[in-house]
């Protein structure tokens, strides 16, 4: 990412922003990143987990500053690097890593994409919420990733907001609030996040970017098939409400598809042979409600 003239406006912004709140004014002055480093290891050290959450805006390098804070967990639980079972794209998949490595394991979860596709998503979050809430003694470490903060982590130590990158020391810069002051607008500090560039965590990065890729163009086309379905679902109402209206009735499919696809050229002409079909039995099904 490059300093484009949407960046310069970004950094006016925030620039304003920051001279209009003395929290934030107060926060740059205070530099947690000893700080919480320390308090990492030691949590590592004693048996205690870490729980956070890193919000920002597309591009500011939320996923980077996860997977800095990552590898210092899983350094500090005796790991030389990260590998794929360090992320995960889905609550589902979060869960399922979780009850691979029951202890003393580091999750970062993308949730820069939301999988609210149903009660089945519902029940993914649900069972990830209770591994978060319960699982602290066997320092399962969460670092969940968003644009905005999610109000359902009830568990959180810190909320970490990327602010803004120098791209020439390669050094993200980001505030640091507790759980109920992100609301307030009350950073408690700020960190600095130097970039990796060993040659292990590069490409483990390139891995990761692959992945996420894939993983999204499978949420675009999942987004697509749910709209369709909305949509023929929509149009059979519309089909049987018509038929309703001039109390027409059918007893099979078969005589009703033939009609809509003789009378109905408006409906018929969208889909092929098989979505006909589909609509075909969704009217029947609302003409005997």
């Amino acid at each position: 990412m490059d300093n484009s003239p949407q960046l310069e406006l970004l950094a006016f912004r925030r620039a304003l922003h920051m001279r209009e709140n003395i929290f934030y004014l107060k926060a740059w002055k205070n530099n947690l990143t000893v700080k919480l480093d320390n308090e990492i290891i030691t949590r590592m050290n004693n048996g205690l987990n870490w729980i956070i959450e890193i919000v920002g805006e597309t591009g500011s390098g939320k996923s980077e500053v996860g997977f800095n804070i990552n590898f210092k967990c899983q350094k500090a639980l005796k790991y030389k690097e990260l590998v794929k079972d360090n992320y995960a794209f889905s609550y589902t998949e979060a869960t399922t890593l979780a009850q691979k490595y029951d202890n003393r394991w580091t999750i970062q979860v993308d949730e820069q994409v939301r999988n609210n596709f149903g009660q089945g998503a519902k029940r993914e979050l649900s069972a990830l919420q209770d591994l978060e809430d319960t699982q602290r003694a066997d320092q399962l470490n969460f670092i969940f990733v968003s644009p905005t903060s999610r109000p359902f982590h009830t568990s959180l130590h810190y909320i970490i907001r990327t602010w803004w990158i120098d791209y020439e020391k390669k050094i993200n810069y980001c505030l640091v609030f507790e759980p109920d002051d992100i609301k307030l607008q009350r950073p408690l500090g700020y960190i600095e996040v130097k970039r990796q560039n060993t040659k292990e965590y590069m490409k483990f990065l390139n891995e990761y970017w692959g992945y996420k890729g894939d993983f999204n163009k499978s949420v675009r086309n999942k987004s697509t098939r749910v709209l369709y379905y909305e949509q023929k679902s929509q149009d059979a109402k519309e089909i049987a409400e018509l038929l309703q209206n001039e109390e027409i009735g059918f007893k099979t499919k078969k005589s009703l598809l033939a009609y809509i696809t003789l009378n109905l050229s408006e409906y018929a002409s969208k889909y092929g042979i098989a979505e006909l079909n589909n609509i075909a039995e969704m009217v029947l099904i609302i003409l005997n409600m």
